[in-house]
């Protein structure tokens, strides 16, 4: 998470890999037996934690899961179901009553997927509302739209997703320009190579060499 307001302390950099746990199905009995195991087992006391899923779920996951761990949980969502029903803005006052320490907010519908455009009047209503952080989400592709995006929302951070698939130096980049105002110089083909081979050694670590090599394709092609 990048931001030039008051982002959260959890994320220092790329390397500090949060954990996330989606909790979007029901009984909530079974999400809450997840998380805790997933915390009690996996996951180091400290780090941070973000649950993904809907309020009821959110409301009985949250404080059984990690009150024992100390953990800060953070939760992502979207603007609401459908352009009509729009209610990240009351989901936000109630998970912030439950605990959750930072809210993500991506700027479309979950009717949408990944099409049309990122909308952040939202996200800025979002921001509004409540007073844990809040991260601005969707369509944040170069440090131009970084700074247009914060400038927007009065958001205290932003999330990069697909704009940094094969393209990881894209967050120096804004970190960059949001305190100098100029572009770095784009990275040099050493630079690329060594950044790929990084990835792609992490990724076979994480998935072993079989599985690894077929899904790693994709990855390659980003580059």
């Amino acid at each position: 998470a990048l931001g030039s307001q008051s982002a959260a302390p959890w994320y220092p950099c790329w390397r500090v890999r949060p954990c996330t746990v989606r909790i979007w199905l029901p009984p909530p009995s079974t999400w809450r037996a997840t998380a805790t195991a997933f915390l009690c087992t996996r996951h180091r006391p400290g780090r941070p934690f973000r649950a993904t899923g809907p309020l009821r779920v959110a409301q009985a996951s949250t404080p059984e899961a990690c009150a024992k761990r100390h953990v800060p949980v953070t939760l992502k969502m979207r603007t609401g179901w459908c352009q009509e029903h729009k209610n990240a803005v009351a989901l936000a006052r109630q998970l912030e009553g439950v605990g959750i320490q930072m809210l993500t907010v991506h700027g479309r519908t979950r009717e949408q997927g990944y099409k049309g455009a990122a909308e952040y009047d939202t996200i800025a209503a979002v921001k509004a509302a409540v007073r844990v952080p809040v991260v601005a989400n969707g369509d944040i592709d170069s440090p131009e739209k970084a700074r247009a995006v914060l400038a927007a929302t009065g958001a205290d951070a932003l999330m990069v997703g697909r704009a940094a698939q094969g393209r990881p130096w894209i967050f120096r980049e804004i970190n960059h320009f949001l305190a100098t105002g100029e572009h770095l110089a784009p990275p040099l083909v050493a630079e690329v190579r060594s950044l790929l081979l990084e990835h792609l050694h992490d990724h076979y670590r994480l998935y072993g060499d079989e599985t690894g090599v077929r899904s790693a394709r994709k990855h390659i092609a980003w580059y």
